[in-house]
């Protein structure tokens, strides 16, 4: 445990460290793009100058420019660059730590230890919280009316379902269905995606290896969720069935890994 503590923290730390950089950087670029807006005329002045005046300009201005050269190296060093792309996918595949943990938290949630329940209880408030705050659930819906029309729709409906079968138990069955919708649609459609001429059918494996770019813990991370896939899809059809019902606390729970599991796998596959 105090090794998953430290390494939390240590990521907290990176992450906080390099929003602080990068809202320096930021506070920089008005200023940076007033030296772009007068270097730009610089060198469009001295591009088409007559050549009558254009040595004479040049033995009283180049002293100068390279010395604004020497001041601008050293006042704004030369920056990595940022892969969006690769962004995307370690939002997607940090985000995989959190949902093991939300995991952990909804688990004591039902303990019969008070101070276990307790610590369950208030850290998935705030994880369910955050996950508002984050749009993770209108990421979703994009994603998935990118991968098809009919998927965010669907998307749409079991949205409409979990909020309906918050305040009435009785339609519970109606949101185990409409989010199993979303589960099954998805995952033929990414299959359809994956599958070479003549191939009806691919294993998730091959999904992985064909969907997803990244050949490292991005692809990795996209197999892991096939085991969560089928836990979600297992305990939906029980709810469709009306096998059991469940507290609003516990179909929260629920939905709220159903939208993390779409949000990892679809950013990690387009």
């Amino acid at each position: 445990m105090d090794d998953a503590k430290e390494l939390a923290q240590q990521k907290r730390v990176y992450l906080q460290d390099w929003l602080n950089d990068a809202k320096s950087i930021q506070a920089a670029v008005p200023n940076v793009q007033k030296q772009l807006d007068l270097a730009i005329w610089d060198e469009q002045t001295l591009s088409d100058a007559p050549h009558e005046v254009e040595n004479v300009i040049s033995a009283s201005v180049a002293p100068l420019l390279e010395q604004d050269l020497d001041t601008i190296h050293k006042a704004l060093p030369e920056l990595p660059r940022v892969e969006l792309r690769q962004v995307y996918v370690s939002d997607a595949t940090t985000s995989t730590s959190s949902t093991i943990i939300y995991h952990f938290a909804s688990d004591a949630r039902s303990s019969h230890d008070l101070q276990m329940e307790m610590w369950g209880d208030r850290h998935c408030k705030r994880y369910e919280a955050l996950q508002s705050e984050l749009g993770r659930e209108n990421e979703v819906r994009n994603l998935l009316y990118g991968l098809k029309d009919t998927l965010g729709r669907e998307f749409d409906d079991a949205v409409s379902a979990c909020r309906m079968a918050r305040v009435d138990i009785g339609t519970q069955p109606s949101a185990g269905i409409a989010m199993r919708n979303v589960l099954e649609g998805y995952k033929g459609e990414l299959m359809a995606r994956a599958c070479h001429p003549n191939e009806q059918k691919v294993t998730w494996e091959q999904m992985a290896d064909r969907l997803v770019g990244d050949q490292g813990v991005a692809r990795q991370r996209f197999r892991e969720q096939k085991c969560v896939w089928s836990t979600l899809h297992d305990g939906l059809t029980d709810l469709a069935k009306n096998r059991f019902q469940l507290a609003p606390g516990a179909l929260t729970t629920i939905f709220t890994q159903f939208v993390d599991h779409l949000y990892i796998t679809l950013s990690l596959a387009k």
